[in-house]
């Protein structure tokens, strides 16, 4: 009897084990998906960062080239999104003010 019992102990503890090494492994595969799926969704986001400021580059780059095609002539360009301004020759006797610009990086925003 006691040889029985301590077989029935071996073969519950050896499934026990077993299925603590399934375990384990489940757990070790599920960090390691959360792992790739987190590495995956921060390089989209990084992807997606860096389209934007391409894609502002790209505007920019087009506003640019609408001014010099707009004005050729003209050393002072100014405007964007459909209002444009050249200047070719400036002389200012005198000139009082105030004056103020805001210049912010739309990229950062």
């Amino acid at each position: 009897e006691m040889q029985r019992e301590k077989g029935i102990e071996k073969s519950k503890a050896k499934g026990l084990r077993r299925a603590a090494d399934f375990e384990k492994a489940k757990v070790k595969n599920l960090e390691e998906e959360i792992r790739n799926t987190t590495k995956q969704g921060w390089k989209k986001v990084e992807n997606l960062v860096s389209m934007e400021r391409e894609l502002e580059a790209s505007k920019l780059m087009v506003e640019d080239i609408k001014r010099q095609i707009l004005f050729p002539d003209c050393q002072l360009r100014f405007g964007g999104e459909g209002v444009y301004v050249g200047i070719r020759d400036l002389w200012l006797e005198r000139l009082s003010g105030e004056f103020k610009i805001h210049m912010s990086n739309p990229v950062s925003k």
